[in-house]
């Protein structure tokens, strides 16, 4: 791949990732969190199955791999995007993917304390910058936290960050038997299992009709 064409894949995913996020956030006034994460995983590991069969490579996971595979399914996959669409109720779009993507600040930390990893200057330097930064995106001279669900679905978006770290660090640790795209294929099948079973979606009606903000939506998801 040429470098060019490296740059130009770069700003496609970055302006595809970047709308994604106001996109989720209309899309939630039309469908209940945990059914608009439950679809979207559905439909991810659909296409993946079909690219896996059209290149001959459907078939099961190692099992060395199935502990790291489940704690991508349920860390990484199904907790995160819970999380992040349930946050998305009550925080505005840009706030939350600001807070979301923090897993690197935390997966540095953890990396430390779980993998006896070394930050050397380059690492302690971007820490350096990375989270002053992170904190003038988030801007909390604007942050209300009387407002309704404010603190509760910033908290659930950094849970979000949180539980995708944990699985980031899992992930770094491991050695791989089998290949990325297939396991891919199976995380996301886990996420989505975990959500019909602990969640029950046929439950997930009228969602936040009652008592607004965050605190009222995770009560009616698990109700």
């Amino acid at each position: 791949m040429t470098d060019r064409r490296a740059v130009v894949l770069l700003v496609l995913v970055i302006v595809l990732w970047g709308a994604n996020w106001p996109v989720m956030k209309v899309g939630l006034n039309y469908i209940p969190p945990l059914w608009f994460a439950a679809a979207r995983v559905l439909l991810g590991c659909a296409t993946l199955f079909a690219v896996l069969a059209a290149i001959g490579q459907v078939r099961l996971p190692e099992r060395s791999d199935m502990p790291v595979l489940m704690s991508i399914g349920l860390l990484q996959v199904a907790g995160f995007l819970a999380l992040v669409n349930l946050g998305l109720q009550t925080v505005e779009a840009g706030r939350s993917a600001i807070l979301a993507y923090t897993p690197p600040l935390w997966v540095a930390l953890l990396a430390v304390i779980f993998l006896r990893e070394r930050l050397g200057v380059r690492e302690l330097s971007a820490l350096a910058l990375g989270a002053p930064g992170l904190g003038i995106l988030f801007s909390p001279l604007t942050f209300d936290p009387a407002a309704p669900g404010a603190i509760a679905g910033n908290g659930l978006l950094l849970g979000a960050a949180a539980a995708a770290a944990v699985s980031i660090v899992h992930v770094r640790g491991h050695r791989w038997q089998g290949s990325a795209l297939r396991l891919l294929k199976k995380s996301g099948g886990c996420g989505s299992l975990l959500r019909y079973v602990v969640f029950d979606l046929r439950k997930l009606r009228d969602v936040g009709a009652e008592e607004p903000g965050s605190v009222g939506i995770v009560r009616r998801e698990l109700a």
